[in-house]
């Protein structure tokens, strides 16, 4: 995993985790933005990653300056929204 700084207030990160549904790895591509960047290695991120297996949805919460995976959780059907992470 590797990390591209665009600059201070924007951050590319790849991340690999498996999916909460279906146990398949899953790999995304994320770009991060926001003032809450500028916390360095206290940042932390969430998004919401469509499985490309089974097309469940799983929140992913992460730090964004170590690629560091804290949490996969799975999203109710009901309350999924917009991936907001491309595969």
């Amino acid at each position: 995993m590797r990390t591209l700084w665009h600059a201070w207030s924007s951050v590319v990160t790849y991340l690999d985790f498996t999916c909460c549904w279906c146990h398949q790895p899953v790999s995304v591509t994320v770009s991060c933005q926001g003032p809450g960047l500028a916390h360095g290695p206290l940042a932390r991120a969430s998004c919401q990653v469509p499985c490309p297996h089974c097309a469940g949805i799983c929140r992913v919460d992460f730090f964004p300056s170590s690629h560091l995976v804290d949490s996969v959780t799975p999203v109710a059907a009901g309350w999924a929204c917009a991936a907001l992470c491309a595969n």
